[in-house]
């Protein structure tokens, strides 16, 4: 700052001055490098939540196609014994039917 102040002023510079603008280049590329490796941290870690979001939205989309293969069994074999169970009761309605008649 002062460096820019003196060039602005038209004054000459002093030894003082090449340090401090060394010690602000330094500055300038230290803040810029934590800059640029904070932008690549956020983008891995971007990265990486969308891979773990894509890997639990796939997990979820398994799980929901074998409850529904689950579901259709479980509904299938409440069918199959609704049938046996109708089967049966109209065997006893016959049955009992044929002992009146006989």
């Amino acid at each position: 700052m002062l460096r820019i102040l003196r060039r602005l002023l038209g004054s000459s510079p002093t030894p003082g001055d090449n340090a401090e603008e060394i010690r602000e280049s330094r500055r300038t590329a230290e803040n810029d490098a934590r800059g640029k490796a904070s932008e690549l941290t956020a983008r891995s870690q971007a990265a990486e939540n969308e891979a773990r979001r894509q890997a639990s939205d796939a997990n979820a989309r398994t799980q929901a196609a074998e409850n529904e293969t689950r579901r259709q069994v479980s509904d299938a074999e409440a069918r199959r014994q609704g049938a046996e169970n109708d089967a049966r009761h109209l065997s006893r309605d016959d049955a009992r039917d044929d002992r009146r008649t006989a």
